[in-house]
């Protein structure tokens, strides 16, 4: 029975790949969102001026598989210039996955940014399965299309053409729009790597200055998704669920420290 639960493992770990932290997964998983992760992990194009953050994450499904996902992350940023650092981690008692980041970000101008994610990642499986030490890379990007509109887009590790397990090229991509004052809309896309290919929708509302409401729809195995975050002084805790049809419910938590 332990040796058929490996692949459960193993899609588990995939769908879980690049979800930083509770208000990525509460955005469909879309790593490109500007709103989704912290600390440029997600899309190291996206940082606030003048900045300093560290927060940390935890993710665990009820149902399914034993697996644990975790990751710490912080940077610091100029006016227009971020570097910053993320350790991410994944395991059960026959798999485990760390990756180790640097982050660096630069403004173009007002209105476009880019960003570089290079990262060590190390794999190892039980029984016979792949192991192995990897280079990964990210490419990031941030455009604002007009005053209501953005664009922005993350491609990981596009060197990579042959699929290896949990270690292989995607691309994740963000249009959003705002609604009103206090909402913003993004239609999604994301294709590679053990994920699957997945459009969707995706909703950032702020009820009030303390809380924001997310939320996302999209095609695929995970089709809803969900999460609150609050705000007190320099914290910003949030916590956050998707539905998968398969594994179930899987709840995450952020803890960040902005100034």
């Amino acid at each position: 029975m332990r040796y058929w639960l490996i692949p459960v493992f193993l899609v588990a770990a995939g769908n879980a790949k690049g979800q930083a932290g509770a208000n990525c997964i509460a955005l469909g998983g879309n790593a490109a969102n500007p709103f989704a992760s912290i600390s440029l992990v997600g899309n190291a194009a996206i940082f606030n001026s003048k900045s300093r953050e560290f927060g940390f994450w935890g993710t665990k499904p009820f149902t399914g598989t034993s697996i644990l996902r975790s990751g710490i992350a912080g940077h610091i940023s100029g006016n227009n210039y971020a570097v910053g650092f993320s350790d991410e981690y994944s395991g059960t008692g026959y798999y485990f996955r760390n990756s180790l980041f640097t982050h660096f970000a630069q403004k173009w101008n007002e209105n476009t940014s880019a960003g570089i994610s290079i990262g060590y990642l190390n794999i190892h499986q039980a029984m016979g399965f792949e192991s192995g030490h990897y280079l990964e890379g990210k490419l990031g990007l941030h455009s604002k299309l007009g005053k209501k509109s953005t664009f922005s887009m993350v491609i990981k590790n596009p060197w990579v053409h042959q699929k290896q397990v949990d270690y292989t090229a995607s691309a994740d991509i963000s249009v959003g729009y705002i609604l009103a004052k206090n909402s913003r809309v993004f239609a999604q896309f994301q294709t590679g790597g053990n994920k699957e290919t997945a459009f969707g929708l995706a909703l950032l509302h702020s009820i009030s200055e303390k809380f924001k409401l997310r939320g996302a729809m999209q095609t695929g195995h995970s089709p809803v998704s969900a999460g609150l975050e609050y705000q007190k002084n320099n914290f910003y805790f949030s916590f956050a669920g998707n539905y998968h049809l398969y594994l179930g419910f899987t709840p995450s938590f952020t803890l960040v420290w902005k100034k």
